[in-house]
C-alpha cells in the first residue's frame, strides 16, 4: 500500500498482510495475526484443510477465528483520516 507525498501510511498492524491493503473487516485466526476477513475466509478455502497461516508460514492450531473489533475501530478511523486528505 503506498502513500502519496500528503498520507501517512497505515500502522502495519491495520494492513492485512495478505492484500496488504488496510483491513476494513479485521478477523483474527489462531496464529494471533488479524486479516481482511474475505481475504483469510479465500486462502483458508484454497488451502483444502492444510492449517499454516499465510504470515509466517506456521502451522495454526486451527481454522477458528473471530471478529476484531478494536482492530475495526482503528482501521475505520485510519481510513477517514485518509479519505479527509
Amino acid at each position: 500500500m503506498v502513500a502519496s507525498d500528503n498520507e501517512e501510511e497505515p500502522p502495519p498492524e491495520l494492513v492485512c498482510s495478505i492484500t496488504n491493503c488496510l483491513i476494513i473487516i479485521p478477523v483474527v485466526v489462531s496464529d494471533g495475526h488479524t486479516y481482511e476477513r474475505s481475504a483469510i475466509e479465500e486462502w483458508m478455502a484454497t488451502k483444502l484443510g492444510q492449517v499454516f497461516s499465510p504470515k509466517t508460514g506456521e502451522v495454526r492450531q486451527s481454522e477458528e477465528r473471530s471478529d476484531e473489533l478494536t482492530a475495526q475501530s482503528k482501521a475505520a478511523k485510519t481510513e477517514h483520516a485518509h479519505s479527509s486528505v
